[in-house]
């Protein structure tokens, strides 16, 4: 496939999702309100080239390794990878080898469900192993399925998340959004915003086990989820301008809950940062008998 392509996905309900495969990415979901009006929850543009230049982690699938890694390398075995340090010193996203920089292949679609396919060669990306990534979404209804999987011939990392960015009301500011995590503990950050390795309570400014008013506060942190199972609630959002409420399942031990622009937001699912460089984080580590597989559900209520 040469050119990047759109494709439009429909659920029973009307709900509309807009893939691409650049990146494997989302840029648009609609909700269809009871004026039927069709309501964007995501952020989009018109114009793709905003996806590939300013905004390149929009809706995207993110990995091999999502989020940040220390200097951009770590060890494995006894050999040291290097990644591309795209946040000097460190890595975020993969950097610019990132899955969310490659046009995959779409291997089936139908009106309501796609499949993507990738391939990256060993240390194509500085990351070990021929692999291959398939990344696929499913309406059911008012629930957006996501599912991962990444097949290696050998040990390598891995940790895939789609970085959608939401907005569920009409207002530019997110302050007056309500958010909750089922989490039991969050992750610490030095000043490169890398974890340093602890894991923390929940003080009150983090505490979000109930729905909390966003108001003024930022997040940018990996929360640790009390249960990470895919028919258990993990997050959740609501807006009562439009009272759309978005919950978030996921199998992942960890969600980034990121409300930096105080625009948009994102529930990211996935593992820990700098996981190849922390042994007391859960294991990121794949092989070729033991590939890589996730799943994330965003359900809409409205």
């Amino acid at each position: 496939m040469s050119a990047n392509t759109s494709i439009s996905l429909t659920s029973i309900t009307g709900l509309k999702v807009v893939v691409n495969s650049y990146g494997a990415r989302i840029s648009s979901i609609k909700i269809p309100l009871n004026n039927n009006e069709e309501f964007e929850v995501h952020e989009h543009y018109e114009d793709f080239e905003i996806y590939k230049t300013t905004r390149k982690y929009s809706g995207a699938t993110v990995g091999p390794y999502a989020n940040r890694i220390k200097g951009g390398n770590f060890l494995l075995g006894c050999h040291q990878y290097q990644l591309d340090q795209n946040e000097f010193p460190n890595s975020l996203h993969s950097g610019s080898a990132g899955l969310h920089a490659r046009n995959w292949e779409v291997v089936s679609q139908s009106s309501f469900e796609i499949v993507f396919k990738t391939k990256l060669n060993h240390l194509e990306d500085g990351l070990p192993g021929n692999r291959t990534f398939i990344s696929s979404y499913k309406l059911i209804e008012d629930d957006i399925n996501i599912e991962w999987k990444v097949i290696t011939d050998q040990t390598t990392v891995a940790n895939l998340t789609n970085h959608a960015y939401f907005n569920l009301g009409r207002s530019t500011h997110l302050g007056s959004h309500f958010f909750m995590i089922n989490a039991n503990g969050y992750l610490p950050l030095n000043e490169e915003k890398l974890p340093t390795g602890k894991i923390s309570e929940l003080n009150e400014y983090y505490n979000l086990n109930n729905f909390q008013r966003l108001g003024t506060r930022v997040f940018d942190n990996n929360f640790v989820l009390s249960q990470p199972n895919i028919d258990d609630l993990s997050a959740a959002a609501y807006c009562p301008e439009t009272d759309i409420t978005l919950e978030v399942y996921t199998d992942q031990p960890g969600i980034q809950f990121y409300t930096g622009n105080k625009k948009y937001f994102c529930f990211e699912t996935q593992h820990f940062p700098d996981s190849p460089n922390i042994s007391s984080f859960p294991s990121t580590l794949i092989q070729e008998l033991k590939p890589y597989q996730h799943k994330c559900i965003y359900r809409f209520n409205y």
